[in-house]
């Protein structure tokens, strides 16, 4: 089956994360058309033997479409250049009610409004991906402190930061939630002890929230002025990120 790719993340008011977004799409496409990946896919779909890939990307908010219009308009677009199916790749880091809820609902609307020859698939989110855990190692290590503190969003579903608790014990981290206890300032307050302490947020995308981050991270760093705070980078648009979402590509495309 010949797969057309559909990065969708939040979106959001602010511009930053949309223009990242759009950079990722075109490192994913780059890293697609690597002759490795190509052959890996070529390999169980002859009819993409010389084509291109089509990479795209849109949102869940913030867009001049429904989310369901959008998947419609790019599996059509798809379809036109002779592809079958189109993997949707969700840019979201939890498993909240995005991924579980909103994105299911808008998959199936969509699929029940295009025609036969074109089918849907919703993969697995981003945060599940094994290269984003690496990503996330290499960060800490780049901060080199031996207490780790692990930045997220934050869910007030039952049981939503499951999969961060357990992401931060893998990383010998604790964790951290922007929108919910415990917040960055009390794990801080229990950590300080004049040992460096590495902060990775566990963002997509710089923005707002990344640089309210960095205005408490140098607040709390006076009120703790014997204790480095070591503050990393959200994922960003790397070519690393990019790989991590192949990797995971052709591993569906073997399933």
């Amino acid at each position: 089956m010949s797969s057309a790719y559909l990065l969708v993340s939040h979106g959001s008011r602010d511009p930053r994360p949309q223009t990242a977004a759009k950079y990722l799409t075109q490192l994913v496409l780059q890293a697609l058309d690597a002759p490795e990946v190509r052959f890996a896919i070529e390999s169980r779909n002859r009819s993409l033997k010389n084509s291109l890939p089509i990479v795209g990307s849109t949102t869940l908010e913030f867009a001049s479409l429904p989310l369901h219009q959008s998947i419609e308009k790019f599996a059509l677009r798809a379809k036109a250049a002779g592809f079958n199916e189109v993997q949707i790749v969700p840019l979201f880091l939890h498993a909240g009610v995005h991924v579980l809820e909103d994105l299911p609902a808008a998959v199936e609307q969509a699929q029940h409004a295009l025609t036969a020859g074109i089918s849907l698939n919703l993969l697995p989110h981003l945060g599940s991906y094994a290269g984003v855990e690496r990503l996330l190692v290499a960060e800490f290590e780049r901060l080199d402190a031996r207490q780790r503190i692990l930045l997220a969003h934050g869910s007030r579903r039952p049981r939503g930061n499951d999969g961060i608790s357990s992401l931060a014990n893998r990383l010998g981290a604790r964790v951290a939630y922007w929108s919910i206890a415990p917040s960055l300032a009390q794990q801080v307050s229990d950590l300080a002890a004049g040992e460096a302490i590495a902060i990775v947020p566990y963002f997509l995308f710089a923005g707002n929230i990344t640089e309210a981050i960095a205005a408490e991270n140098e607040q709390l760093q006076r009120q703790v002025p014997e204790t480095a705070l070591r503050l990393g980078q959200p994922l960003g648009a790397t070519p690393e990120l990019a790989a991590s979402i192949v990797e995971a590509l052709v591993e569906a495309n073997r399933n």
